[in-house]
């Protein structure tokens, strides 16, 4: 489904960069809770559940949107020679939006109108098999307007 439109004149923040690469015999991120104007940092790797239409590894995190607004929700990783960040927004199984490349080169970046209430956010790589090794990413939301 398309995203809703955006309130005039509202732009995409740069997401900050991405501190050093994780030590690659970390293991996995199992998702968890993400607040509004924070970050967590995970590590994509095999052993990810699998998702039955799109068959491609996943690791959600849910969010609780206290305003309503513009929100910004970006999937950075530093190792994008063999990860491509996708991120897929969803509220209860219900996709709202996708992105693969809206942010920087590779990174995932998407703007949306989230209603009050709890969404999910789900991590995972543009390719179907998750990436060779683990790599690290850093997944942010934040409200902009």
């Amino acid at each position: 489904p398309p995203a809703p439109p955006l309130p005039p004149g509202t732009k995409a923040q740069k997401a900050p960069d991405l501190p050093e690469k994780a030590k690659a015999d970390a293991k996995a991120s199992r998702g968890g809770t993400l607040f509004v104007g924070g970050y967590t940092d995970g590590v994509f790797a095999a052993g990810a559940p699998i998702e039955a239409d799109t068959k491609r590894s996943y690791i959600d995190y849910t969010i609780h949107v206290l305003r309503p607004g513009v929100h910004q929700i970006d999937l950075v990783s530093s190792d994008t020679g063999s990860y491509d960040p996708y991120v897929r927004l969803l509220k209860g199984d219900a996709e709202l939006a996708h992105n693969d490349d809206g942010g920087e080169g590779l990174q995932s970046q998407l703007l949306y109108v989230l209603d009050k209430g709890v969404h999910k956010v789900r991590v995972s790589s543009f390719g179907a098999a998750p990436p060779a090794a683990p790599v690290s990413y850093r997944l942010y939301v934040r409200k902009i307007n």
